[in-house]
């Protein structure tokens, strides 16, 4: 396996001279999803391959090796995308390694946060293959920063405040995930104007973890309403925004609503946590919630959370109070 700098592997990506097998870590979401998303179009840029979503903390050897050694007529060659993959144990990985030696067939990427744990498997077998890429991502500097920030704005056609953009780097430093989402929400509180100012930014921005909203999701879903309104007091005693903290609900609300849409048509578990990257933890509460309440009423609820969104910016109501409202409502509707 050949250790591969970042700039090395994006010189490979771009110029579509890649690698049997790929495990990339970097601690930045979105670095990761972005290049991993570059890297999948390079290689389905030179043959057409499926690509199967397996994740490292839920899948069994058999099953890896499995899909790793199987071909097809109408699919030589698949992708073989494992999730998580800080989680996988140096037992996998030297239990997949006589699948990897060829050079021929299908691709494996490995992608997760670190790679602490499985630094002394790669070590040993780096010497060895040249067809596979051990790749880790960097957070990026200031300048790199700069950079992506750059693009961001470009793409959403904003300008930003020299004060604004200055407060919008303190807060999301080494981080292009926090990044992209403050820009994301920036986007929509400011709309229709295409110029953010510093005050814009102090109104939206947050620190809040996903986690959290995660589970201020799960609990709205489950009707447990003391629990989400204890939880948002908490958020909200930290400095977190009302506007923020419901803007990334409405973000897992969509995502709800189209997995119940995906259910609706038929389409089975496996696959709708393929097409829409629901991993194992997710899955537990996301497909039930979607079973139980059915697209109809995620529906429903999700105009709730964008009517909340709009009333926030035009009602003199205190927008926690709003917020504290519309949990109730949510809850409730789960009683309907």
């Amino acid at each position: 396996m050949a250790a591969v700098n970042e700039t090395k592997f994006k010189e490979e990506v771009k110029k579509g001279k890649l690698r049997t097998h790929y495990f990339i870590y970097g601690e930045d979401t979105y670095k990761r999803e972005f290049f991993l998303k570059k890297l999948i179009e390079a290689y389905q840029k030179e043959q057409s391959s499926a690509v199967e979503i397996l994740y490292a903390d839920a899948v069994k050897i058999d099953e890896l090796i499995d899909s790793l050694m199987s071909s097809s007529l109408w699919d030589p060659s698949k992708i073989i995308l494992l999730k998580n993959g800080e989680k996988i144990t140096t037992k996998v990985l030297e239990a997949i390694s006589p699948a990897l030696e060829s050079e021929e067939g299908n691709h494996l990427i490995v992608i997760g946060e670190k790679a602490d744990g499985r630094l002394k498997f790669f070590s040993k077998i780096s010497k060895s293959y040249d067809h596979i890429g051990f790749v880790k991502l960097d957070l990026v500097g200031e300048y790199e920063w700069n950079s992506w920030f750059q693009s961001f704005i470009k793409s959403e056609e904003l300008s930003v405040q020299d004060e604004a953009k200055h407060l919008i780097q303190e807060w999301t430093n080494t981080s292009l995930t926090e990044l992209k989402q403050l820009i994301d929400r920036l986007k929509l509180y400011v709309y229709p104007r295409n110029i953010i100012q510093l005050s814009d930014v102090l109104a939206v921005g947050h620190r809040v973890s996903p986690y959290d909203i995660f589970q201020f999701t799960g609990a709205l879903l489950q009707g447990d309403q003391k629990f989400a309104l204890d939880l948002l007091e908490r958020l909200l005693s930290q400095g977190n925004e009302a506007r923020s903290i419901l803007g990334l609900i409405a973000k897992q609300y969509r995502w709800i609503e189209g997995v119940s849409a995906a259910l609706e048509a038929g389409h089975s578990e496996k696959d709708i946590a393929r097409d829409w990257a629901v991993y194992p933890s997710a899955a537990k509460v996301i497909f039930p919630a979607a079973k139980r309440l059915g697209f109809s009423k995620v529906h429903k609820n999700l105009s709730l959370i964008t009517e909340a969104e709009l009333n926030m910016k035009l009602s003199k109501v205190p927008v926690e109070l709003q917020l504290n409202c519309l949990v109730s409502e949510l809850c409730n509707s789960r009683l309907e």
